[in-house]
């Protein structure tokens, strides 16, 4: 499929609607441009309010990892705040590439402290429902919800992908 092909997206599943896209999505086959543009408001609000998901997050990171969590609540703060600041930033000047550099190295930072990936994985879920905490009222909606979801899944590929990476250097 050429890239001004147009093609034919479900938008919202609680209506059924479906609207066109111009070509396939260009953000690891799972997003259009026009997402990142339409979670510009949950960006911004993640992003301002960064101390308060962190907060939450780390909440909800020592309630299911209780005595056992691989971060200290310093390290989890000094990891994680300005990887946010960081990562929402690339996404508001829609530079995947910068975000995509970003979170490899945060993959890869998590990997050289030791932290086992299945904790990793475990705590982006648990980033998500803090993070969700934030979302403006005007976003809602279970498209939105997809679409941050996709992100998050952006997000495991990218950490992952780094995660192996640096274990495969350092052996």
């Amino acid at each position: 499929m050429a890239n001004s092909e147009l093609t034919k997206v479900p938008s919202d599943s609680t209506s059924g609607a479906t609207r066109m896209r111009r070509g396939l999505p260009r953000h690891f086959h799972l997003l259009w441009d026009e997402d990142l543009d339409e979670m510009r408001g949950i960006f911004e609000a993640i992003r301002d309010r960064r101390a308060e998901v962190v907060a939450y997050w780390y909440e909800l990171y020592t309630l299911h990892f209780g005595d056992a969590p691989t971060l200290s609540e310093g390290e989890f703060y000094r990891i994680f705040e300005p990887a946010l600041l960081r990562n929402k930033n690339d996404l508001l000047a829609k530079d995947m590439d910068r975000y995509a550099e970003d979170v490899r190295s945060l993959g890869e930072l998590l990997a050289e402290r030791g932290v086992p990936l299945q904790e990793i994985i475990a705590s982006l879920q648990l980033y998500e429902q803090a993070a969700q905490r934030v979302f403006p009222d005007d976003t809602l909606s279970v498209d939105m919800f997809v679409k941050f979801d996709q992100l998050s899944h952006i997000r495991i590929i990218l950490l992952v992908d780094a995660y192996f990476r640096a274990l495969t250097a350092a052996t």
